[in-house]
């Protein structure tokens, strides 16, 4: 095969590039709505919320972030509110994203061979690209963002691709769309102003510079005509209020920070760097599924034939350097841009392998410099064809095999977040979960997801549903304002409070079973809500339905006995059953509630979960009881390691007049009995210790995990 281009129908060769990105990207299939995607895709109960029309919510939101923040981007509002007001097909969102990517590549191969003059380059270089495309648990531009990303690197592709012709026939046609394209990317997203640095490359190595020149003073008066307009509200904002409400939109100049920040979302296009990024998951090295090893070992020999048959000199060097320069600003005019925003300090913070989306653009600049890397090592050592063979057979293999494979694992994370609870949730509002109530009733949930999310509901049902989170400060208690009593709920002593409106209140929980394919949604009707100092101590009800996701069947219960609502909360994230289990919701005569720590975290087993504190909290019992109980509270203290490796800490346990003093050096079990009065009973645990420098903004001093109050 000396010849690619000459040996194989160049169509066929175009289908199977189109195949062989198909194919890489193919978990982007199984994802689903990832970060901003799993808000924006909920325009729809937003509507139904707010009341307006789909344009006046499109309008404010333009006219808000470019008076507020000095964000100019008002196609990107207009096609999001647009697309998800239409749809929300999963799929065919994803579909449409691949399909973008496509053509991104055919535009990328496009522009390669019109600057080179040679066609097998080109397919060598849009052949590798595929591999490169790494997903990240931050910030993805592949799986999240309703392919912002590639629709922007759609917009610089076809304007570049305007501009060689433009550069090459002078005709004006052209220089008018480039210049349109241009000006309808930079009212998408801001990286447009980095598509300069690639134009000037391009224009430098052109022999019609006068063209080049007037394309320059248009897309550049349209720059700083943006880039005026945008400082010039920020301005106003910090004005009137001493803050630009978006950080992300203000220049950082620091040098020094800059450099890091580069380097960071620079060497993040490199193959395996999110391989080497601190992350909490990783794929194992040796997890590699037979069809990824399969399906790379074909490529790998196909691709170190191709590269090792490339005349490397059949390629003018003149327009080589015009390739070089396109791709050495493609690759790193993003990251430069990236340095220089807001975002600086965020990819400081996030370190080595991590990227902000503009990634996928460099990914493009990458692939040329790789490919001219290979066909270096090639020619310089003839004498070792087989070792060279071998060594890029082993390069594409490992890439390939190990990327896939990180991609879908960070899609099934990703999809415990926030596709399966959005599916089983869905699925049992589909069925009609809340089929009579009203939007006089009030509905009660421990949010955990953004299917939680009161835009999820109102979408699904079509009602502006009077949705209310338990953790969620500004809603909890508040929503309580129609319960008798609400007013006086600072009092000390335990407040049942009870619905004085015609409105009925519900609660809903739900968890995900085993495979993320079983689990169950319960809502039940609530009789009385125990509040203390806003605090709730106990939800009880006794009738209540189930949703069996596997089945898809509603069933009615009634129970002869209370149960707590409170109590199903914890269990949320168990997958260890199948079902709800009741028995562990009947109410007590002690009621716990935990004071002054943040929530819950909780892993896939029942038996490992925990609490973090700032320094000062309280664990707070009520005896609804006329006599006193004895109860054995067993915990295990927590002080995490700072980063020099201290984690002693001194946690005190007060209780009335009794005060234990626990030293901890990380983790120290401890279990004590408290005899526990009618009423309220305060169990305090307190800390004075600096917070732990890990970058939680939590500000975390020390923590409990594994908590039981016991009745002896």
């Amino acid at each position: 095969m000396n010849n690619l281009s000459n040996s194989t129908n160049r169509i066929l060769i175009k289908i199977l590039i189109f195949v062989w990105t198909l194919w890489v990207l193919a978990p982007v299939l199984n994802s689903g709505f990832v970060g901003d995607d799993a808000y924006n895709s909920l325009i729809n109960g937003l509507l139904i919320s707010t009341g307006i029309p789909q344009w006046e919510h499109t309008f404010t939101e333009i006219f808000s972030w470019a008076t507020q923040a000095g964000r100019i981007f008002p196609f990107m509002w207009i096609y999001l509110h647009g697309l998800y007001s239409i749809t929300q097909d999963l799929v065919l969102i994803k579909v449409v994203t691949l399909l973008i990517i496509s053509l991104d590549l055919f535009l990328f191969f496009k522009i390669v061979k019109s600057l080179t003059k040679n066609e097998d380059f080109s397919y060598l270089c849009t052949f590798i690209l595929p591999l490169f495309f790494q997903f990240r648990w931050f910030h993805d531009p592949i799986l999240s963002f309703t392919f912002l990303m590639p629709m922007m690197c759609l917009f610089f592709f076809s304007s570049t691709l305007y501009l060689i012709a433009y550069l090459k026939n002078g005709k004006r046609y052209f220089l008018v769309l480039s210049t349109l394209i241009y000006l309808l990317a930079l009212l998408t997203y801001e990286i447009t102003y980095s598509f300069l640095f690639v134009y000037i490359g391009i224009i430098l190595f052109n022999v019609e510079r006068k063209r080049g020149v007037k394309f320059i003073l248009y897309v550049g008066f349209l720059t700083l005509i943006h880039i005026a307009s945008s400082k010039y509200l920020i301005h106003l904002r910090v004005a009137d209020h001493g803050v630009s409400a978006y950080p992300g939109s203000l220049f950082n100049l620091d040098i020094m920070k800059a450099i890091e920040a580069f380097y960071i979302q620079l060497t993040a296009t490199i193959p395996l760097s999110w391989k080497f990024a601190f992350a909490p998951f990783h794929q194992k090295f040796y997890h590699i599924s037979l069809e990824n090893i399969v399906i790379y070992s074909v490529f790998a020999t196909l691709f170190s034939k191709a590269i090792s048959r490339f005349d490397y000199s059949l390629i003018d060097k003149k327009n080589l350097y015009k390739c070089m320069a396109f791709s050495f600003f493609a690759f790193t005019g993003p990251a430069l841009a990236m340095a220089l925003s807001g975002h600086q300090q965020e990819l400081l913070d996030a370190g080595f392998g991590y990227a902000y989306t503009p990634v996928f653009i460099q990914y493009f600049g990458l692939a040329v410099f790789t490919i001219m890397l290979l066909l270096f090592i090639k020619n310089k050592f003839p004498n070792y064809k087989k070792i060279v063979f071998l060594f890029i057979w082993l390069l594409i293999f490992s890439i390939g095999t190990i990327t896939r494979e990180e991609n879908m694992l960070i899609v099934e994370k990703s999809n415990q977040f926030y596709k399966y609870p959005r599916d089983i949730l869905g699925a049992s509002l589909d069925e009609g979960l809340l089929d009579g109530i009203t939007e006089e009733d009030l509905i009660l949930r421990f949010m955990r997801y953004p299917s939680d999310y009161y835009t999820f509901y109102n979408q699904k049902t079509g009602k502006n549903l009077n949705v209310c989170g338990f953790n969620i400060p500004h809603q909890f208690p508040i929503c309580l304002k129609d319960f008798e009593g609400y007013s006086t709920v600072e009092a000390e002593n335990p407040l049942t409070l009870k619905k004085k409106s015609s409105g009925k209140t519900y609660g809903i929980s739900y968890f995900l079973g085993k495979n993320y394919i079983t689990g169950s949604v319960l809502i039940a009707k609530i009789d009385q809500i125990t509040l203390v100092n806003g605090l709730p101590m106990q939800v009880t009800f006794r009738d209540y339905k189930i949703f069996n996701y596997l089945d898809k069947k509603i069933t009615k219960f009634s129970s002869a006995r209370k149960h707590d609502f409170l109590k199903l909360i914890p269990h949320e994230l168990d997958r260890d059953r199948e079902e709800f289990d009741l028995d562990y919701s009947i109410t007590s005569e002690v009621s716990v509630a935990y004071k002054g720590f943040h929530l819950e975290d909780r892993s896939s087993s029942r038996d490992e979960y925990l609490r973090w504190s700032s320094g000062k909290s309280e664990i707070v019992l009520m005896n609804t009881s006329d006599s006193n109980i004895l109860v054995r509270i067993d915990m295990v203290l927590i002080r995490p390691k700072n980063a020099n490796g201290d984690g002693l800490a001194s946690i005190l346990l007060s209780y009335g007049d009794k005060v234990m003093n626990y030293d901890v050096d990380f983790r120290k079990e401890t279990s004590l009995n408290i005899n526990v009065k009618p009423g309220l009973n305060n169990l305090k645990v307190t800390c004075d210790s600096p917070f732990i420098e890990n970058g939680d903004p939590r500000k975390i001093v020390f923590g409990i995990g594994n908590y039981k109050v016991l009745q002896i």
